[in-house]
């Protein structure tokens, strides 16, 4: 095939941008011809750095795009021995690493969009709170911090505890933050294909927290915790450098802990913190990304506002290093080729979440005894959706199970009731037995026995 041919395709797929008319790049240009050099057996950039990351370009024929990490310039092989041994030598997925708002959760409350959490406390904090916050976040952006994203981490700290925030409103916050659509089903997809799950964010461990509890995450990095008086209002926090460059170092110390390498990890982002994490990744996926972080990742999964899915980053992972040309849309964007689920029955979603929080913990039951009954609860709803139980889908599951409690005049006969759900493949069934036992008795308004 005529190499201008496959350079003008690929330039499709890569995001690089060749001259008018698709002038082949010189050395003295952006992109550079490496036909055959190979040092030790590995392909090597005229720097003489091996260090390589391949951009995910077909691979199946075709051509080879690399990125050095040493000087940054970009090579391309059509070397067929240099693209055998670099697939030769690619391993499986074994750690998934995933940012948090933006990609896990949506950057929404109650409604509205905010670009992180912290802006969502200080708005709730009052004007004046507000207008602080917008002015350290002003002089981080302007360079005032010197890229100490700690420093304004601590600064909005201190707004908060100035101006007040109480734990039950921190809390409330906290739990009614969306997760988007598809989060539970490429957790357990990971799950059950046996790979590790990482969430490395630079906002607030009880957001982190929740993940983990609710999804059985392993790893949780997060930027500050807060620790509380007993009358509600900040007592002090804990800070840990966790964004930017720092994702990508808590990352390289995770994978020595867990003796796994680069060519072994996948990232999944949204943010231009992301970039320097993403870069370090064999995968790296832009999850309908900021365009600071389009040019860092290799592929970018694109969808409608209010259509956005989490599990379509599965179909690329399951695919990798496979791709071929028709896998894409554009630079870089993953043409979905299946339709998405619907998503699963949520708490949240039907508006009781934060209502079943408070009943639980008023009850007796600490904060995250409270958050492992509300995931259990989902997990029975998923359930009764998958079964059909009672003509249930993911739409009315929620309605379903209430209005079975509110007809069922005890509770051991709600318990016989749901018997097929409780035995479902999500959740553990002596969970989805306490979880629903307690659903019935707040449906009910009863204390707990």
């Amino acid at each position: 095939m005529n190499i201008r041919k496959i350079f003008s395709k690929l330039c499709q797929v890569i995001d690089f941008e060749p001259t008018p008319g698709i002038k082949l790049p010189n050395k003295s240009e952006y992109l550079i011809l490496y036909p055959d050099r190979l040092v030790h057996g590995k392909i090597a950039c005229g720097c003489g750095s091996t260090k390589l990351k391949h951009f995910c370009a077909p691979v199946n024929m075709g051509p080879f795009f690399y990125r050095c990490q040493e000087c940054g310039v970009v090579l391309f092989t059509t070397d067929f021995i240099s693209r055998q041994h670099t697939e030769d030598s690619m391993k499986n997925i074994k750690l998934a690493v995933f940012d948090m708002e933006g990609t896990i959760f949506r950057n929404s409350y109650r409604g509205q969009s905010y670009p992180s959490i912290w802006k969502v406390l200080c708005q709730m904090c009052g004007p004046d709170a507000a207008k602080e916050d917008a002015i350290n976040t002003e002089k981080y952006l302007s360079g005032g911090y010197s890229d100490c994203y700690s420093d304004w981490v601590r600064d909005t700290l201190h707004i908060l505890k100035k101006y007040g925030l109480k734990k039950l409103q921190f809390e409330a916050v906290i739990n009614e933050i969306d997760y988007y659509q598809g989060v539970a089903e490429t957790f357990a997809d990971l799950h059950n294909r046996g790979v590790r799950i990482a969430v490395i964010s630079g906002g607030l461990k009880a957001l982190a927290d929740r993940v983990a509890i609710d999804h059985y995450i392993d790893h949780c990095f997060s930027a500050a915790e807060f620790y509380w008086n007993l009358d509600g209002t900040i007592k002090h926090w804990n800070t840990q450098p966790t964004d930017f460059s720092h994702k990508r170092s808590l990352l390289e110390i995770l994978c020595r802990d867990l003796g796994i390498s680069a060519d072994e990890c996948m990232f999944v982002g949204d943010g231009r913190n992301d970039r320097d994490v993403a870069g370090f990744c064999a995968l790296s996926i832009g999850f309908n990304p900021h365009d600071e972080l389009r040019k860092d990742v290799d592929i970018v999964i694109e969808q409608n506002v209010g259509q956005e899915n989490l599990s379509a980053i599965l179909e690329p992972m399951a695919k990798y290093p496979n791709f071929e040309m028709q896998d894409f849309s554009g630079n870089k964007v993953w043409k979905e080729k299946v339709s998405l689920p619907p998503g699963i029955p949520s708490l949240t979603k039907s508006n009781n979440r934060l209502k079943f929080h408070t009943f639980l913990m008023e009850n007796g039951l600490t904060h995250n005894s409270a958050n492992s009954y509300c995931s259990y609860v989902n997990n029975l709803c998923k359930n009764i959706a998958e079964d059909s139980w009672e003509g249930a889908t993911v739409k009315n599951a929620f309605s379903i199970l209430e209005e079975t409690a509110q007809l069922i005049k005890s509770e051991a006969e709600f318990i016989e009731n749901l018997n097929q759900p409780l035995a479902g493949t999500s959740g553990r069934q002596n969970d989805t037995i306490s979880a629903a036992k307690q659903y019935y008795r707040f449906v009910k308004g009863e204390a707990h026995a």
